[in-house]
Order: C-alpha cells, then sequence, then structure tokens
C-alpha cells in the first residue's frame, strides 16, 4: 500500500522549532498498481544519468536519477513562461535574468534582423526588467499584530496572547481543583485515622498534589509549545502568500516583454 498526497505542507524554515515537521497533509492509501497512475496515452521511460550519481555522492558512472525539470539555457519558445519561485529569480545575476527571458519569451534568441538590432533590443530588456521587476511586499504588521495577539510572539508575551490567557486560567482551575481535592483528602484521614494514619494521609494529599502541580505545568508548557507552533506557521503563511503574490506579478511582467517582439 502506497501512500499519494494531494497537498503536503512541511516547515522549512531553519529557524524554526518545527523546521522539517510536517504542518499539514492531505493524502490517501493507494493499493493499486502505481503505473496506473499515469496518463494512459503517455509511455513512461525512467530517465538515468552517467554522469552524476545523486545517490552515490557525485561518483562518475553511478546511475542516479537526472532531474527533469529545464534549465534555464534548455527553456525555448515551447515553454511559454515555466513556473519560477522567488527564490529562484532572486538567485539570478542580470545576465542571468536576461538569458531566462530570452529563452522563455523570444525561442532563445532575441528578435532583430541584424545583430545591432538583437543587442538593441536586449538593452532595452534590461532597462524594462530594471525598472519593472516587482519588488516583494512585506506582510503588514496588522496581520502580525493579528498573530502575536492570538500565540504570543514579537513584543507579546505567550502570557499576554489569547492563547496564554486561556492557558494560564486553564492552569489556575485545575490548580484550584487540585489543592480542594488534597485538602479533602487529608481532612477524611484526619478525621478517619488520627495519630499516625493521619500523617500518613497527610503525605498521601501531599504527594497526589505534586504529581497534580507537575501534569498541570507539563499541560500549560504543551499548549506554550502548540502556540509557538501556531505563530510561526501563520508568519511562514503569510510570508508565503507574500512570495506567490510576487510570482504572479513576475509571469505578467515577462509576459509583457514578451509580447514587445511582436
Amino acid at each position: 500500500m502506497s501512500k499519494i498526497y494531494n497537498e503536503i505542507v512541511i516547515d522549512m524554515n531553519p529557524e524554526s522549532s518545527s523546521y522539517g515537521e510536517t504542518l499539514h497533509e492531505d493524502s490517501f492509501e493507494y493499493e493499486g498498481d502505481m503505473m496506473l497512475l499515469q496518463d494512459e496515452e503517455e509511455e513512461w521511460q525512467p530517465t538515468f544519468t552517467q554522469d552524476e550519481s545523486l545517490l552515490g555522492g557525485g561518483q562518475q558512472g553511478g546511475g542516479g536519477f537526472q532531474d527533469p525539470s529545464p534549465t534555464i539555457e534548455m527553456m525555448g519558445e515551447d515553454y511559454g513562461t515555466p513556473s519560477v519561485t522567488y527564490e529562484d529569480v532572486q538567485g539570478m545575476q542580470e545576465e542571468d535574468l536576461l538569458e531566462f527571458l530570452k529563452n522563455t519569451q523570444f525561442g532563445g534568441e532575441w528578435p532583430g534582423d541584424d545583430q545591432a538590432e538583437k543587442d538593441e533590443f536586449k538593452e532595452e530588456m534590461r532597462a524594462e526588467l530594471a525598472q519593472g521587476l516587482p519588488q516583494i511586499e512585506q506582510v503588514a504588521e496588522e496581520e502580525m499584530g493579528f498573530l502575536e495577539s492570538q500565540f504570543g510572539g514579537g513584543d507579546v508575551s505567550f502570557a499576554e496572547s489569547l492563547a496564554g490567557t486561556q492557558a494560564g486560567m486553564a492552569r489556575q482551575t485545575d490548580i484550584y481543583g487540585l489543592q480542594s481535592g488534597a485538602e479533602q483528602i487529608g481532612k477524611q484521614a484526619m478525621a478517619g485515622q488520627g495519630g499516625g494514619g493521619g500523617m500518613r494521609g497527610k503525605m498521601r494529599a501531599r504527594q497526589q498534589l505534586g504529581r497534580g502541580f507537575q501534569s498541570t505545568q507539563e499541560q500549560y508548557d504543551l499548549r506554550q509549545r502548540q502556540a509557538g507552533l501556531g505563530y510561526e506557521s501563520g508568519v511562514y503563511g503569510l510570508e508565503q502568500a507574500k512570495k506567490a503574490e510576487w510570482e504572479n506579478n513576475f509571469a505578467e511582467l515577462m509576459s509583457r516583454l514578451g509580447d514587445a517582439g511582436d
């Protein structure tokens, strides 16, 4: 049986306490033949490379899998504007970005009847990119403030947050209950046995109270960790939304510049 994922969200923030953990997943168990999941009209072929093995530490002749995603040099007019992430573009130099534009929007060659016209068009695109490349927007202070008030974070401590207030009230209620229960046990022991039996009753009451306090504090600490995870997950979601917005704007810019060659 294999697990098929429709969606999975993993915390990829190295500074997060839950780095590498799965935050959310939508999946189902599949018992059939994996080959039946592919397009019936598409013939599946495994792709291997005889260059560097991804599983063999870069040794020659390994037989590792070859990354099927196209490089900038491979992208041509058939690709249009490929899916590209904010991180991808941030890692590009100016010439890389121009090459990306040329390959994805102009079929790998700048428009022009001769080299002079092609060079002139390239410089026009350089100026357009310098002026029109979108800037990523920061998460709004109001949105960050909402997360901080909900879970704690920034200038808001956990105890001051809504989650912390609820956790504190629950802890205090548990403490009242423990104190009342322990006191009752002690009274019953003193009334029923007296002397040494009464002392043993008091000791049992103290032990029970101590265990209860420990359990109550552990529950409070757990709620605090859950709130911290909720805050980090919320911040990550807001940041990803801003990146997705930037990526849409970038794709629109690529498409608009591609129309300049018509």
